[in-house]
């Protein structure tokens, strides 16, 4: 037998901890779908990847330069090397590969053949 003052806070104790495991169950649910939405994304890139390469390998100059005016690019060219900054508009962009409502990238590559 326990006393029912022990008894009040054995259950406030097992409530409380009750929350804490909910609200950490559905933290990792999101942290999960989060996870599977950049998995699908990832996926999405690496087979589109190879088809953009072989593209771009076969457009004249003025295809390239026409997809670069609509990524609104912005090409910088200095001593550390070439940086390419693109604006992808966001209408094109699904929810699938933008998860987080970003609308752009940025990063250092070879322009070579652009």
């Amino acid at each position: 037998m326990a006393s029912e003052e022990a008894y009040t806070w054995v259950v406030a104790e097992l409530k409380a901890e009750r929350a804490w495991v909910t609200k950490e169950l559905e933290r990792q649910k999101k942290s999960l779908e989060d996870a599977q939405r950049i998995i699908l994304s990832m996926d999405a890139i690496k087979t589109l990847y190879p088809k953009m390469v072989e593209r771009i390998n076969r457009a004249n100059f003025e295809d390239k330069q026409f997809v670069l005016e609509c990524l609104d690019a912005q090409i910088t060219v200095g001593p550390s090397g070439v940086t390419v900054s693109l604006a992808v508009p966001e209408k094109v962009m699904s929810p699938v590969s933008n998860p987080s409502g970003w609308a752009g990238w940025e990063d250092k590559w070879c322009v070579c053949g652009l």
